[in-house]
């Protein structure tokens, strides 16, 4: 979930606010929403696919007293079918704010009490996490039936529905089994550029966990390690106190800590090595994508990154003016790419994202954007033609020079020359997907585009 975005001045304020697509089943609990003229908002004006799934509801205080004239307790943007509350008002009036729309989105429920809330008294800490459910929710349901509709970018967000849900079955293998909707959704994906990259996500996320074999065989040697470290212990602490400590034993017992300790180190650098296996099976798996819409441009290059950043716990040179670039993109344009490029930069730069801000006119946006192609700096910089054989193009920058850098979807830099307006020939790189970076002469960036060579 995003932090809530707060919109001034303060009498005309969101409580709370979500931009985009996510499925948090019962998990907007316990906030009290006052002071406002908007308690929870779902998307913008003109940007719909702001989805957040089903919410019975769990201690959330509408303030009715706060909310008058054109003010009202919830507004959503999104498909409210998609994202339905179940409350009751009778047990509770401020449970029941009006909302728009004002059918389909929030359900009186009388007789039925989903928390004992009379008065609502808000928590001092966050409600436990809900865990994830084996059955699939309305939001599921319509992905899987290409059923949502969206008001811009509708190819990419449909391929963001299905990326999630895909995912969300590889995690939850029985809703496959749940309905023949969802086993033929993800027959479907399973051979697509979706389901590949939705599986290699999957399989990144694990690389770090370990199955109950492997953690018990490291838990044993650490144990017997730790054993053999308090036997030690304890004889040291007899020689402290002036008792006297057989030599033999003494020694044997170091030689046994020693030796616990070695199989410890062992068994855990066996089980980085495998990791690191893994990784490089991930990287090729990855490097055989051939995506076609931005998300999948997106998700390639991220995985790419994030995978040699964890083999080597290093950014590559160029990686990360390569991850600000796809960060700096409209998420219901660039996929959740987007968030896992965010997470990256901010860890080395502290940056922040306003997504309110960077979607703005994306309708318009979209509509001058044919080939696919956004500068992060520049509405007026284009690179042509998109994709391109080997020679690329760009206006905008007048004719004065400007540096070129080029990076692959590791993050590395593969090109980087001296032109005014082009071309910087890519003819001899392999084929596939690159992020083109133009800077000013004293380096100031001027407009960063995802490119893609194909060759005939």
């Amino acid at each position: 979930m995003q932090k809530p975005v707060f919109l001034s001045p303060p009498r005309h304020n969101v409580g709370m606010q979500f931009f985009d697509m996510a499925d948090f089943t019962n998990a907007v609990r316990a906030n009290k929403l006052n002071t406002h003229c908007t308690g929870l908002q779902l998307g913008v004006d003109g940007i719909g696919g702001v989805f957040i799934g089903h919410q019975k509801h769990t201690g959330n205080l509408w303030d009715l007293s706060a909310i008058g004239g054109s003010c009202l307790g919830g507004r959503n943007y999104g498909n409210p079918a998609a994202s339905p509350f179940f409350v009751n008002g009778t047990a509770n009036s401020a449970l029941n704010p009006d909302v728009s729309p004002s059918t389909g989105w929030f359900t009186d429920v009388p007789g039925t009490t989903f928390n004992t809330c009379v008065p609502c008294n808000i928590p001092g800490a966050l409600p436990p996490e809900v865990p994830e459910s084996d059955e699939p929710t309305e939001l599921d349901e319509l992905i899987a039936t290409d059923s949502l509709e969206y008001e811009v970018f509708e190819d990419e967000m449909h391929w963001k529905g299905a990326y999630r849900l895909y995912r969300k079955i590889l995690r939850q293998p029985a809703i496959e089994e749940y309905a023949s909707e969802y086993a033929d959704f993800k027959a479907a994906n399973d051979s697509l550029t979706l389901g590949r990259l939705a599986w290699i996500a999957e399989a990144r996320a694990t690389l770090f966990a370990l199955d109950s074999s492997e953690y018990a065989g490291l838990d044993n040697r650490r144990a017997l390690w730790y054993g053999k470290m308090l036997d030690l212990f304890e004889l040291d602490s007899l020689l402290q106190a002036g008792d006297s400590v057989g030599v033999a034993l003494y020694d044997t017992t170091v030689v046994q800590n020693a030796e616990a300790w070695a199989q410890y180190r062992e068994y855990a650098d066996d089980l980085k090595e495998a990791r690191l296996l893994k990784i490089d099976s991930l990287l090729g798996l990855n490097a055989a994508v051939g995506p076609g819409l931005r998300p999948e441009f997106n998700h390639k290059t991220v995985n790419g990154i994030a995978l040699n950043l964890l083999k080597s716990d290093t950014l590559a040179a160029g990686a990360l003016d390569t991850l600000e670039a796809i960060a700096m993109t409209c998420p219901l344009e660039g996929g959740d790419a987007v968030y896992e490029a965010r997470a990256i930069v901010a860890h080395y730069t502290g940056g922040d994202f306003d997504d309110i801000e960077l979607c703005a006119d994306a309708e318009e946006r979209q509509q001058g954007q044919k080939s696919r192609v956004q500068p992060t700096t520049s509405d007026a910089i284009l690179f042509y033609p998109n994709p391109t054989t080997g020679l690329l193009f760009w206006t905008g920058t007048g004719d004065g020079p400007v540096s070129v850098r080029v990076f692959n979807t590791l993050g590395q830099q593969v090109v980087e020359i001296t032109s005014a307006n082009g071309p910087v020939n890519l003819g001899r790189l392999p084929e596939g997907l690159y992020q083109v970076q133009l800077l000013a002469s004293d380096n100031t960036p001027l407009a960063t585009s995802q490119v893609q060579l194909i060759k005939r």
